[in-house]
């Protein structure tokens, strides 16, 4: 499994000190539990996915790549970050999609 992380991460604030275990134990594929990951879904046609942490060790994600926009504490919270992304989407670029927009940050990023 192949995992990439948005350069601006959106995190819970109750997840902040921990960032760096949860992210060796997603790699590692141990289980994390009371995590959601905010991701890119594997469909084009959808622009993010809320999926429990564990969901990452079933045997589809073995020879998958996964981006990861964001890590909540809990499902509202995804909710919320969700909601907040799309939010600011919006007001930046009206009629693009948030997965092209977020790829496009991404990018600018990982270029310098």
């Amino acid at each position: 499994m192949m995992l990439t992380y948005y350069y601006n991460l959106y995190i819970s604030d109750s997840l902040i000190a921990e960032e760096t275990r949860i992210k060796k134990k997603l790699m590692s594929r141990k289980l994390v539990r009371d995590v959601y990951l905010i991701v890119f879904p594997q469909g084009e046609q959808n622009q993010l996915e809320i999926l429990p942490a564990y969901e990452l060790k079933q045997k589809f994600y073995d020879h998958t790549s996964v981006f990861v926009v964001g890590i909540a504490d809990s499902t509202q919270d995804a909710v919320r970050m969700v909601t907040e992304i799309t939010e600011a989407v919006y007001q930046e670029e009206q009629p693009v999609g948030i997965r092209s927009y977020l790829m496009k940050r991404q990018e600018r990023y990982t270029r310098y």
